[in-house]
């Protein structure tokens, strides 16, 4: 059976939190969270993903993010699934690696 459709909400609070494939480390160096912050931002700043950050902690296997969504538009999932994709792509490249880094639900 498949997942229940989400339901977003203008002016929503949501507590995103995403951890490493086996809780393995996937922030190595503190340029790494640099690196996810900076995506952060990125997808902030564009129009196709409009959320608000308010507060964050980086772990070094796994991150917890407190986002607002000031409008209905704002899709979480696709959000961070850009995020994460892009950051993927980033530490997979810069550790010469390849495959998930992420674990699932």
């Amino acid at each position: 059976m498949g997942r229940k459709i989400r339901t977003y909400f203008e002016g929503a609070i949501y507590h995103v939190i995403q951890r490493g494939n086996n809780k393995a480390f996937i922030f190595q160096k503190q340029a790494d969270k640099i690196k996810l912050l900076d995506l952060l931002h990125e997808t902030m700043q564009t129009e196709n993903y409009n959320y608000k950050l308010l507060y964050y902690v980086i772990m070094d296997n796994h991150y917890h993010l407190i986002v607002e969504t000031p409008s209905i538009d704002a899709n979480v999932s696709r959000i961070f699934q850009r995020v994460n994709m892009l950051y993927a792509k980033y530490y997979n490249k810069a550790y010469e690696r390849c495959g998930g880094i992420y674990g699932g639900r």
